[in-house]
């Protein structure tokens, strides 16, 4: 209200302002407001956004390290309790799994040619039997993954290593 114009009458009374300068007033707060709340809001949802992208450009960034990590730490614990007894072929099972991985990422041209009898010279089209071996080479990991859990499920001797 200061910088309302103050009229005077002659006892030194203020006049208040018209009802449509106070509702234009009124309305022009309004929408200060309301500016002031929403570019609030889109910083915000910027800073929101911009936490999420470091979290998931370092969550990428870390991945590739994690798994490095996590396969070499089953090669060592397969390296070392490959020879323990046990009621179920759980070593036997964890090294086909990792050798399977190690060949088919390596060296999965090679294990085709030996493994099909095929090299990709040979024909514009693979075989069948090339195609199943690759559909097939896809689903093996989980499906022997799945099937080393049920073992180790039903084993009793083998808590202690597993």
């Amino acid at each position: 209200m200061a910088d309302w114009p103050q009229l005077t009458l002659g006892a030194r009374m203020p006049i208040a302002p018209e009802p449509d300068e106070i509702r234009e007033r009124w309305q022009d707060a309004e929408r200060d407001v309301l500016h002031v709340d929403l570019r609030a809001r889109h910083l915000v949802l910027c800073l929101a956004c911009t936490v999420c992208l470091g979290i998931a450009v370092t969550g990428l960034a870390l991945l590739p390290i994690a798994f490095i990590l996590a396969y070499m730490w089953a090669w060592g614990t397969w390296l070392l309790h490959c020879m323990d007894t046990c009621d179920v072929p759980l070593g036997p099972g964890l090294g086909i799994y990792l050798s399977y991985t190690f060949l088919m990422t390596l060296y999965r041209p090679l294990v085709c040619r030996v493994v099909c009898r095929w090299s990709p010279q040979e024909l514009a089209h693979a075989p069948l039997r090339v195609r199943l071996f690759n559909r097939f080479g896809s689903v093996f990991p989980i499906l022997w993954m799945l099937r080393m859990r049920s073992l180790l499920a039903q084993s009793v001797t083998c808590s202690e290593t597993s």
